[in-house]
């Protein structure tokens, strides 16, 4: 028997094509109580998933004789990458919050920005154990990101240090870098941050990282593999990326250049 929203039972062995197609307007049309909107065309594609392969394991178990999406085809959409602007980097940076969750949630937003676009995986995780001083400047490295398991040894740039050294007393107790947020509260809370700062876009913890490789690297010149460097990635789209080692030299050419753009009083 399968349960569907806590309503009634439904014999798994009825399940048809016709029942898939109702559950994927089910799950674009109700709407989130909690949220106050269906969910998005992509969101609905994982619940997709996840039943797909509770299905496939029924197949398995021959508990039904065919599989309902076999005739079902998921409609895939590639996600707009939205990135921020410098001027609304500013009203971010600029804008004093009253309340304490939305300052810690803008904090979250802007030190991922200037941390070579750490991923909210890796951020919520990072301690003072990863950060470190070299050549005057301030560096965090991982050995594996959550996501993709590479190496990141990325440099913070001068708004990123300042809110590292915000949270000192919270560090010495803790030995995270910022106070603990899930990422369900902090993309709540980061429409809230946008709203008030006056930054009208979609507002999700992914911007930072999209802002970061495409507002403070792409848009200054900063060449390709470096900038993949301090993301993290691995790029050889082309048989000169594989030769194209980041210096150290260079890598310091780039990030005094990116100091002299970013380290004054409306970024930091």
């Amino acid at each position: 028997m399968l349960q569907i929203g806590g309503v009634s039972d439904i014999p798994i062995h009825t399940l048809d094509s016709a029942f898939i197609q109702n559950f994927d307007e089910h799950l674009l049309t109700w709407i989130n109580p909690k949220l106050g909107r269906a969910m998005n065309r992509n969101s609905a594609n994982k619940n997709h998933s996840k039943f797909k392969a509770i299905l496939s394991i029924a197949m398995r178990k021959k508990l039904i004789n065919s599989h309902p999406y076999e005739s079902f085809k998921l409609k895939r959409i590639k996600p707009h990458s939205d990135f921020l602007i410098d001027q609304e980097i500013m009203k971010i940076t600029s804008f004093r919050f009253d309340n304490l969750s939305l300052e810690i949630t803008r904090d979250y937003l802007l030190f991922s920005l200037w941390a070579g676009g750490l991923r909210m995986s890796d951020l919520k995780e990072l301690k003072t154990h990863n950060i470190f001083e070299e050549d005057g400047f301030y560096f965090l490295h991982i050995a594996g990101q959550e996501k993709t398991e590479n190496s990141v040894h990325t440099p913070l740039l001068p708004c990123a240090v300042a809110i590292y050294k915000k949270y000192k007393k919270y560090q010495d107790e803790t030995g995270f870098i910022l106070p603990r947020l899930t990422q369900q509260k902090l993309n709540e809370y980061l429409k809230t941050v946008g709203d008030l700062a006056g930054v009208h876009k979609k507002m999700t913890h992914k911007i930072a990282r999209h802002s970061f490789g495409t507002s403070i690297c792409s848009r200054n010149g900063v060449p390709r593999h470096i900038t993949a460097t301090w993301m993290g990635h691995v790029v050889q789209k082309r048989t000169t990326d594989i030769y194209a080692q980041v210096t150290r030299e260079e890598a310091l050419f780039w990030l005094r250049k990116l100091y002299v753009i970013y380290n004054r009083p409306e970024f930091v």
